[in-house]
């Protein structure tokens, strides 16, 4: 029996996304697809990365769940 594992590189989650699209809803799937764009246009610059991460946790209303926030 095989165990899932999780991608472990920026690359391997584009292609796990690929992969498997078609067995997410297309909300799903369009959100994935912009936080890929996003990401991909910070050109890996931290600062723009940890901005992203929080706009990400506040479209998901996890910001009562990140250190440092009140």
């Amino acid at each position: 029996m095989s165990q899932f594992q999780p991608p472990f590189s920026f690359e391997e989650l584009k292609g796990f996304l690929e992969q498997f699209a078609m067995m997410l809803p297309e909300e799903n799937r369009e959100f994935l697809q912009q936080i890929i764009a996003e990401i991909e246009s910070t050109g890996g610059d931290p600062e723009k990365l940890q901005e992203l991460m929080k706009n990400m946790a506040g479209m998901l209303g996890l910001f009562g769940n990140l250190p440092g926030r009140e």
